[in-house]
């Protein structure tokens, strides 16, 4: 008898185990995309430092950095040309775009976006070249509402401006599979 009264406790201390995790609201990166792709999404929020984040910046301003030189494109933000470290003027829901036809496989793109209500980072590795028209047609949604916004465009390993911000790499850190924390 005791020991059916210990299985069952048991097995009750597991289902509730299993409820808690199933439940527990996440806070772990997800994965998404097509079955012929790699990308890995990821988003990230923090608090600390929030305003601290982008402070290399000017509000309403967003800067993009293209990390490799070897993409065999050039991109545009709205109707202005993209120079990689430089600031363009941020207008709410416009485009990230690209002329030119694509010289490498994959891209990883990072999204550091700044609101009044704090930083969020949106990183995805490995975007096949091919879906690449389609996933910036979509970049004006993704930093909708924004009054900064930081973008590092790069191949093979995750890469950005490490010099620009401790708070801005702590919040990308999380996702580079070439750092921990």
């Amino acid at each position: 008898m005791k020991k059916k009264k210990f299985l069952l406790l048991l097995g009750g201390l597991f289902a509730f185990s299993l409820a808690a995790c199933n439940n527990s609201g996440g806070g772990n990166p997800t994965t998404q995309g097509q079955p012929t792709t790699t990308t890995t999404q990821v988003q990230s929020t923090t608090t600390a430092q929030q305003s601290a984040t982008l402070a290399f910046m000017s509000d309403n301003k967003i800067r993009i950095d293209i990390m490799d030189e070897n993409l065999g494109v050039t991109f545009n933000y709205g109707n202005e040309a993209v120079v990689s470290g430089r600031e363009i003027n941020y207008v709410d829901s416009t485009n990230l775009s690209m002329n030119g036809s694509i010289a490498v496989d994959k891209v990883n793109f990072i999204f550091v976006m700044e609101k009044s209500t704090g930083s969020r980072a949106y990183v995805s590795k490995g975007l096949a070249a091919d879906r690449l028209e389609d996933y910036l047609s979509g970049s004006g949604n993704r930093m909708s509402g924004c009054t900064k916004v930081y973008i590092a465009i790069s191949t093979g390993d995750l890469k950005w401006n490490k010099n620009l911000s401790e708070p801005m790499n702590e919040l990308i850190k999380p996702y580079d599979t070439k750092n921990t924390i």
